[in-house]
């Protein structure tokens, strides 16, 4: 999402005598399947469970432990080393428990991120670097057939053009079906 970040948090060394000699050190960040991370949110967490939804706006600080089946409000600040249980909803700053989820929200989120990342396409960068070639040749061949041209039109043109249908499907009123 626009603006977030995620990174992994420092590790804490309690042997070393010398604060100077101390070289930084990051543990890695274990994200769970299903997890929605709202925009404009810095995240360094230890560990993200399964089935989370993090809102807009949120600061998950180091070593925060979120299992699985939570929601964190948006604007909310999550304090360093806390662990959220599974099927609670915590906001606030700092956050704290807000209330329970019911035992339907799993399916709840794979139906949330499933719809939410069907939008997107996958991009294989050297098959795109091809099309690209492909789409100047045309563009520069002047004797060439329009199906040529047309078969060779770039990513951004047919994802305007998919906007575009989707507008107008949308703003027609559906057909009641006797």
């Amino acid at each position: 999402m626009d603006g977030t970040v995620i990174l992994p948090a420092p590790i804490k060394s309690k042997k070393r005598k010398d604060p100077a000699a101390e070289t930084k050190q990051e543990a890695s960040i274990a994200i769970g399947d299903y997890v929605y991370i709202g925009e404009e949110c810095s995240v360094q967490a230890h560990k993200i469970g399964t089935y989370v939804h993090i809102g807009k706006g949120c600061t998950i600080n180091e070593r925060a432990i979120i299992n699985d089946c939570c929601m964190i409000e948006d604007n909310s600040v999550v304090e360093a080393d806390a662990v959220v249980p599974s099927f609670t909803v915590y906001g606030g700053k700092p956050a704290t428990f807000k209330g329970l989820l019911t035992e339907s929200f799993p399916m709840i989120m794979k139906q949330k991120n499933e719809t939410y990342f069907s939008r997107f396409t996958e991009i294989d960068l050297k098959d795109r670097a091809s099309k690209a070639d492909g789409s100047r040749s045309a563009r520069q061949d002047t004797a060439g057939s329009v199906k040529e041209a047309t078969a060779k039109t770039s990513m951004h043109e047919k994802i305007a053009t998919a906007r575009e249908r989707t507008k107008i499907d949308r703003s027609q009123p559906e057909e009641k079906k006797d």
